[in-house]
């Protein structure tokens, strides 16, 4: 890793998918961490400039397992905003 990440994100796995058509693909799970009484602060990550071993082309937000990209997952309400 080329830079730091913020202190309130760490690494959980970094997983080679394999390549297809001359490009490879990686998994990469981020984990923010947050105490209850902090909120949801935004943590920004640089993705382009983590890496110094490849270069990252594309990004794509994927669910918690890594197989179903989140634009793909029904959006739940916390039970607090239920009406």
């Amino acid at each position: 890793m080329i830079c730091s990440l913020p202190e309130s994100v760490n690494v959980l796995s970094l997983e080679y998918l394999g390549g297809v058509s001359g490009v490879n693909r990686v998994l990469l799970r981020l984990e923010h961490l947050f105490e209850q009484d902090e909120g949801q602060e935004e943590a920004r990550v640089d993705l382009a400039g983590l890496f110094s071993t490849f270069d990252v082309r594309m990004v794509e937000e994927m669910a918690l397992g890594g197989n179903v990209p989140l634009s793909q997952v029904p959006q739940r309400r916390p039970k607090n905003m239920r009406h």
